[in-house]
């Protein structure tokens, strides 16, 4: 820790405290303890874990994060957490938010932020400190899983979510953000229903991805077909039977022109439409 003393103090196995004066600089210490108390504004870097032997060197590092030290010695180049996975998915009407830690350095907790399509600004959605469900796990070089369901979200409507790390010293280090479409939930439609989600990527160069969800019972004469700006047939993506559930199907228009085109879901008399846009 930082004492604000001009020297430090350190302890050998048979707890002899070592006194060195802070007037050094890349003095090297060999410990068979452990370094009790810091020397303000120097760092520490541990150089033989065996043999407990550490250097010091000169320079203000208060905001550094603790881990790896680059080759100049002076800039710490590791991340608090280690993120193996980071994942949102659209389960059952909501999404869920999954993450998993390889380590963590002095984590406090993570910090969830969202952002709907169209949005141009991330708002928090929940964080570690009003949340038990977010902390962090301190110091640890154990895999640990951590999962977030967010049910605050429209059907057909596509969320893009940012999770950050936060330090002890309160430092805040933010991952990749990543986004997903909400998936309606078949349980939830009335019988008989259906719903033609948002297509994605919309523009496209040259395929999206069309979902839709059948509710309720069979759907006999179920199809997915594309139609140009003029109203001109061009492809069917899918015809035939559906039972309850979601559905994917996905369309290469790497055979047509660049312009509008639409989506097509029909069912008995139940039609839904959808536009998209193939940009080259």
């Amino acid at each position: 820790m930082i004492n604000g003393s001009e020297s430090f103090e350190l302890k050998d196995g048979s707890s002899n405290v070592i006194d060195k004066t802070s007037s050094g600089t890349d003095s090297q210490i060999n410990v068979e303890g452990s370094l009790d108390t810091f020397t303000k504004d120097k760092r520490y870097e541990r150089i033989d874990v065996n043999a407990y032997n550490w250097k010091m060197y000169s320079g203000d590092y208060a905001s550094a994060t603790p881990g790896v030290i680059s080759s100049d010695n002076q800039t710490d180049s590791s991340l608090p957490v280690e993120l193996s996975s980071w994942n949102a998915t659209s389960t059952k009407g909501y999404v869920t938010l999954t993450w998993t830690t390889e380590s963590e350095i002095e984590n406090q907790g993570f910090i969830l932020e969202r952002r709907l399509a169209g949005e141009t600004s991330l708002q928090e959605l929940s964080s570690f400190a009003d949340n038990p469900q977010l902390l962090g796990q301190g110091s640890t070089t154990a895999r640990n899983t951590y999962t977030y369901t967010d049910k605050a979200v429209t059907t057909g409507q596509t969320y893009t979510y940012q999770l950050s790390d936060v330090d002890y010293s309160g430092k805040l280090t933010k991952h990749t953000a990543i986004s997903v479409t909400v998936k309606a939930f078949a349980e939830d439609l009335k019988p008989g229903s259906m719903v033609l989600h948002s297509a994605y990527p919309n523009p496209f160069n040259p395929s999206t991805i069309i979902s839709f969800t059948m509710a309720g019972e069979t759907h006999n004469d179920a199809s997915v077909q594309v139609y140009d700006i003029n109203g001109r047939f061009v492809k069917s993506l899918f015809s035939g039977a559906t039972e309850p559930g979601d559905y994917t199907v996905k369309w290469n228009g790497s055979t047509v022109a660049s312009g509008v085109y639409f989506i097509r879901l029909a069912s008995g008399n139940d039609v839904q439409i959808q536009r998209v846009t193939l940009l080259r």
